[in-house]
């Protein structure tokens, strides 16, 4: 019984140190339908039908800072030395991939493009999984 007990506790001075992962699920979806049902296509894939090139796509999408109104009213920070600071606050504005394709499709249709072909969407994390960027590529082609 003894010799049970030891083991036991053993094992379990030797599982209970070891690092643990913690398992992280991201899922993502990107909704296409907005732009191909106004007649724009947007495929992964090369378009094997008729088309016209008009040049290669980048977008790199960053969040960013925004400076944004108090709606207290009150100042940033309390003490002396930051008494003087504005009564705004900082907003981070998190992107999105829907905007990032926004972005990417507006700029396609300034070419005179009425589709992207070979359209890559990619997000950028760090090691904690603080998102970096969105970056998207793409060929932008006109259907004839």
């Amino acid at each position: 019984m003894k010799r049970l007990l030891i083991a036991a506790i053993i094992a379990a001075t030797l599982t209970g140190c070891g690092v643990t992962a913690v398992e992280q699920t991201i899922v993502g979806f990107t909704d296409f339908r907005p732009y191909t049902e106004a007649g724009f296509f947007l495929s992964p894939d090369p378009y094997a039908g008729d088309f016209e090139p008009i040049g290669q796509l980048y977008v790199r999408m960053e969040p960013g800072a925004q400076l944004v109104d108090n709606p207290k009213g009150q100042q940033r920070y309390d003490d002396s030395l930051y008494g003087s600071m504005p009564k705004t606050n900082g907003k981070v504005h998190w992107i999105t991939t829907e905007e990032a394709l926004k972005k990417a499709v507006e700029m396609a249709k300034e070419t005179g493009a009425n589709g992207i072909s070979n359209l890559k969407i990619m997000r950028e994390t760090d090691n904690t999984g603080r998102l970096l960027y969105y970056e998207v590529t793409g060929f932008c082609i006109r259907i004839r």
